[in-house]
């Protein structure tokens, strides 16, 4: 799709005559303009209504699946507030006000942390200001505080009428504008020859890595061997890259395609959207996400693990891993992809996860040695390199994590930071949870930043296991609170940290002067700006 801008000139035909406007091509989520069109005249035509606000629901869903996390935030927001507001509507007929409550102030905060990421691209500012700048009311950032740290929840009119606000402020800020300059771009205009053999280069190898796996699994040693199984569109591809790579071992041979592989994103290092080609193509392979995902079987899983590793390793040494986490996720979310590759998705992104809190608490270990004796300290630079070092393989035994059946990977010098999550996304994960992604909740809370209390920790796992049957015939969590997943209590108790706790380490405080130094631990980024704590 193309939008104003000083690129290009593209031709545009209008009433008058055919002119050469300056645009910047994007990449949009949409087709074309018609579908972009028909979700416009959805929400905002003179027959909207609730049925077709679900169709716009619908179809802005597969637009964030199409472009993951570079679908616009407007379209985003605009998503959290439809979905709100039909969450509103089956609510008000189940006589739960309070859980449609509960929606709308999720989806404002959102909605806020959207269009103020929007406005912080240069600098950072205040809530208030980057609203003052959008022309955004600034009683929706008081709304926001409100649910947040409030003790009462604004009415639900309050919240119906401030939706309506929001859809109308999109409309002027973003869906009109859009609808009124945005034109097909003709693909002769379009420059990007190169990227697009780079990006087929890619997928071909991720193509060949998975018939190559599978002619592994299937126990065929030897490239012609395969030929029993694969089918010839499978196998032919295969069976050249073998002849040219002068290697007939089909285990060697997916050595060699990792190493391809790494080959070509080095040869691609200056493109823009590498990650995104880099995933993409990843995410057409289809054994990969069918194979061993649903076995329990100790040495299958090893095996499956060793298989691998090396792949993994190459992902994280380049910087991919955490946006390809993203997009299993995503897939395993998505109620229209198939089911084995949902399982699949779900089990790959589990073990990234527990990949990355294995690490962690493997740094942990070497930080706590550096402060008893730096010489002696265990180094890391082995980690994603396939002869990892024998002190690094003790160093995860001793944590208790099983070496041969756990994906072993961690920073490097394009990505020199952990995988780490926020409370919001942890919370939109619960929101989304399916037999798929249980798991993968489950390993991510002790990657939460800022961390979860234990009581926390405790009683959200409790009730992921009675959501999946682990726990059948206990309703109740840990604690003298009862909770339901999508219980109001338990969203604030994420979002906020609990109050109470602040009254309790005020012994461990300590009085300089006029200063007063608090305890560890505390969260002031739950504490309004100016408050204090135990106000």
């Amino acid at each position: 799709m193309s939008t104003p801008n000083e690129e290009e000139p593209v031709p545009v035909e209008n009433e008058l005559n055919s002119t050469c406007v300056r645009r910047k091509t994007n990449v949009s989520p949409w087709r074309d303009k018609k579908e972009f069109d028909e979700v416009h005249e959805w929400i905002y035509g003179a027959d909207s209504s609730h049925e077709t606000k679900e169709k716009a629901y619908r179809r802005m869903k597969i637009w964030k699946l199409r472009r993951l996390n570079l679908t616009p935030g407007t379209i985003l927001s605009t998503l959290l507030i439809i979905e709100a507001e039909l969450k509103d509507a089956e609510y008000t007929k189940e006589g739960r006000p309070l859980d449609a409550c509960a929606v709308y102030s999720s989806a404002f905060t959102r909605f806020l942390n959207y269009m103020s990421a929007i406005s912080q691209a240069q600098n950072m500012k205040t809530m208030y200001a980057a609203a003052r700048e959008l022309n955004i009311d600034p009683f929706l950032v008081d709304l926001r505080h409100l649910c947040a740290h409030g003790h009462t929840m604004p009415s639900l009119d309050v919240f119906r009428r401030t939706s309506r606000y929001c859809l109308n402020w999109l409309r002027e800020f973003y869906w009109d504008l859009e609808k009124e300059t945005m034109v097909d771009v003709d693909a002769k205009f379009v420059r990007k020859k190169n990227i697009t053999a780079f990006d087929e280069n890619v997928r071909e190898m991720f193509l060949l890595y998975d018939a190559a796996s599978e002619a592994v699994a299937r126990g065929y040693p030897k490239v012609g061997e395969a030929k029993k199984h694969l089918p010839n569109e499978r196998f032919s591809p295969l069976k050249r890259f073998a002849a040219m790579s002068n290697e007939d071992s089909v285990e060697n041979l997916t050595q060699v395609l990792v190493k391809s592989i790494s080959r070509l994103v080095r040869q691609g290092n200056s493109l823009k959207d590498l990650s995104q080609i880099f995933v993409e193509a990843f995410l057409e392979m289809t054994y990969f996400f069918e194979r061993g995902c649903d076995s329990t079987d100790q040495k299958e899983m090893e095996m499956l693990i060793a298989r691998h590793q090396a792949l993994f390793q190459t992902i994280a040494t380049h910087g991919f891993v955490e946006d390809l986490y993203h997009a299993l996720v995503e897939m395993a979310e998505n109620e229209f992809e198939n089911v084995a590759r949902r399982k699949g998705a779900g089990f790959w992104a589990k073990q990234i996860v527990v990949a990355f809190v294995a690490f962690k608490k493997v740094k942990m270990l070497q930080k706590k040695q550096r402060e008893q004796n730096s010489k002696t300290a265990l180094s890391l630079s082995t980690i994603n390199v396939k002869a990892i070092s024998r002190d690094l393989l003790e160093a995860y035994e001793s944590l208790g994590y099983d070496v041969k059946a756990t994906l072993m990977f961690g920073d490097s010098i394009k990505c020199p930071w952990t995988l780490s999550f926020t409370r919001e996304y942890l919370l939109e994960r619960v929101e989304h949870i399916n037999e798929y992604t249980v798991d993968i909740i489950k390993s991510c809370m002790e990657l939460i930043q800022p961390p979860l209390s234990e009581d926390k920790n405790a009683n959200l796992a409790h009730l992921i296991d009675v959501y999946s049957g682990n726990q059948i015939g206990s309703n109740s969590a840990p604690g003298d609170r009862i909770y339901t997943l999508h219980d109001d209590v338990l969203k604030n108790d994420l979002e906020d940290s609990e109050m109470k706790s602040v009254s309790e380490d005020k012994n461990n405080q300590q009085t300089f002067g006029i200063w007063t130094r608090m305890a560890d631990g505390q969260e002031w980024h739950s504490c309004p700006l100016g408050r204090l704590m135990w106000e």
